[in-house]
């Protein structure tokens, strides 16, 4: 319940731990001779997200996640490309699909003034089925971390702390937005908020456009 007594490295290294002991007892997916039985995933550099959407869809359970994850890329011409996954080619095919899936133009994520991420408000109207591709995410970056390799993308604190069941308080606001806590504090300390012309609307940010939201229909 107390994390932080402990240093950073420290908490990533008894993580790493557990995790090698897990895979340890999982020899009979893990292990050198049961890769070569597993199945290839044949995913297309020209459609990574929708064929990695696809090969994790099939992993259904954390038993299915934790197994080696083997991946055969396909070339523009439908043709297998050379080369045998030992674990590097699956590195390539995890850094480029999250690479893609959070890139906010792709529209799952929107980035801060830190470049940090948390969920587009206009997911849904992007992509119909928004809320698989979450899930989707979610099994990827839980992939990562079993696997034990970052990821380059960095979740705002505000989202996080969503994540984590933990209330946001003002404060954490600058985190997803510098101005609107500056403005939100200038509100708070100011004599005459009429003279503010505030209406109860909020300006969301999408690729390409702007587009004012009332806050209560």
């Amino acid at each position: 319940e107390i994390p932080h007594v402990l240093p950073f490295t420290d908490r990533v290294e008894l993580l790493h731990n557990v995790i090698q002991n897990d895979q340890a007892q999982r020899r009979d997916t893990r292990g050198p001779w049961a890769q070569a039985a597993m199945k290839r995933h044949q995913i297309r550099r020209n459609f990574l997200v929708e064929d990695g959407f696809a090969a994790f869809a099939g992993l259904t359970d954390e038993g299915a996640l934790r197994d080696v994850f083997r991946v055969e890329f396909i070339d523009p011409d439908g043709q297998p490309e050379s080369g045998v996954d030992g674990g590097g080619l699956f590195k390539e095919f995890m850094i480029a699909l999250n690479r893609a899936v959070f890139d906010p133009e792709f529209g799952l994520f929107t980035e801060t003034s830190d470049r940090t991420l948390y969920p587009a408000v206009g997911a849904y109207r992007v992509h119909g089925n928004a809320g698989e591709l979450f899930s989707f995410v979610g099994k990827l970056v839980g992939k990562a971390i079993y696997e034990m390799f970052l990821l380059e993308p960095q979740f705002s604190r505000v989202f996080l702390n969503r994540l984590l069941g933990r209330t946001n308080e003002v404060d954490d606001v600058a985190a997803l937005d510098r101005e609107l806590h500056k403005n939100m504090l200038h509100i708070k300390e100011t004599s005459s908020v009429e003279e503010c012309g505030l209406t109860f609307s909020v300006t969301v940010a999408e690729p390409g456009r702007y587009e004012d939201i009332d806050l209560i229909p």
